[in-house]
């Protein structure tokens, strides 16, 4: 069994290391965990949803021949630290275990698996690749929360929960080669180093299936290229499909503008048509009006002309007795 010992007694290669990462969301027991590892109360430790860990802290303690390396990260979802915030300082536990980190803790409390845990894994690889999955070993928390039959003990409760976890969880457990642990952090230090040596020898046992390879800076910076890339190809294919958008929209506008002038052209056409129409209702009723004139006008001359003609004959008739002195009715009977 590993032991305690307060103060380093010599100068520890990188060789005798063993790094781990605790990563999590806000509120699982991350700050918890990480003070089993140490031995004593190194990081400060909340039993609320606000995180308490804001920057990355580093603590060192040695077990055995070991020097043991724990480095606190902040909660994901902490509404106190925007998610790019925490996307930066998590990036710095990489850093901060200079060459590199052994192992990921992933901490999720015991109980429902809910959308911020699912979304918490789903952010940590997103962050940190698929090659990070070969140095993650899930623990679960507050195992002595665990509701069953009082005679069962926390290992046997915690076997039994795990046999009825939802498949999303099941599938992550699946995706880092089924490595998890419980922990109960609520026992005095001297209790929990049973499984203190649990979990170290699990890490050890990873570090030699990794052929005491860790997680690498380099491995870091290509999991942001090939985000960085993925983001480039997500951005031109939402430009691409923006600009489909805007060619389509500007089609659409093109063709309805089209639809209203050849619309206000035919209303046009149509209102000249009527008015050309009209004018020749028109034309055509002045020609029947001038007809029916006429003829109303030379029908009345035809009757009138007697009339006036015997007028002109009498006044013909005064005229020449006025001025001659002739009579002409006289002469003429």
């Amino acid at each position: 069994m590993f032991s305690f010992l307060k103060k380093e007694p010599k100068c520890y290669a990188v060789e005798d290391e063993i790094r781990i990462t605790l990563l999590g969301k806000t509120g699982a027991g991350k700050s918890e965990t990480g003070n089993t590892l140490l031995g004593r109360e190194y990081f400060v430790a909340k039993d609320y949803g606000t995180s308490v860990t804001r920057k990355c802290c580093l603590g060192e303690v040695i077990r055995g021949k070991k020097k043991i390396v724990v480095v606190d990260t902040p909660g994901l979802y902490d509404t106190k630290l925007s998610k790019e915030e925490t996307k930066k300082e998590l990036a710095k536990c990489i850093g901060l275990t200079t060459p590199g980190p052994h192992c990921f803790l992933v901490v999720i409390q015991v109980g429902r698996f809910t959308f911020e845990d699912h979304q918490t894994v789903k952010d940590l690889m997103h962050l940190f690749g698929n090659e990070a999955q070969r140095y993650i070993i899930v623990i679960f928390t507050k195992i002595d929360s665990l509701r069953g039959d009082q005679s069962l003990s926390y290992d046997k409760k915690f076997q039994n929960y795990i046999k009825r976890i939802p498949e999303d969880l099941h599938n992550f457990l699946v995706f880092c080669g089924k490595r998890f642990i419980g922990f109960n952090n609520n026992q005095p230090f001297k209790k929990r180093n049973q499984q203190v040596d649990q979990l170290l020898k699990f890490i050890q046992d990873t570090m030699i299936r990794n052929g005491g390879r860790f997680y690498s800076n380099e491995m870091y910076e290509e999991s942001e290229r090939m985000i960085q890339a993925q983001v480039l190809r997500v951005d031109k294919m939402l430009q691409q499909m923006a600009k489909e958008k805007e060619d389509n929209l500007r089609l659409e506008i093109e063709k309805e503008n089209q639809t209203r002038r050849k619309q206000a052209l035919e209303n046009e056409v149509k209102r000249l048509r009527q008015e050309l129409e009209k004018d020749r209702n028109d034309e055509e009723l002045r020609r029947k009006i001038r007809s029916e004139i006429e003829k109303e006008t030379g029908s009345f001359l035809d009757t009138l002309w007697p009339y006036l003609k015997m007028g002109l004959t009498v006044v013909v008739e005064k005229l020449i007795k006025d001025k001659l002195g002739i009579d002409v009715a006289t002469m003429l009977k």
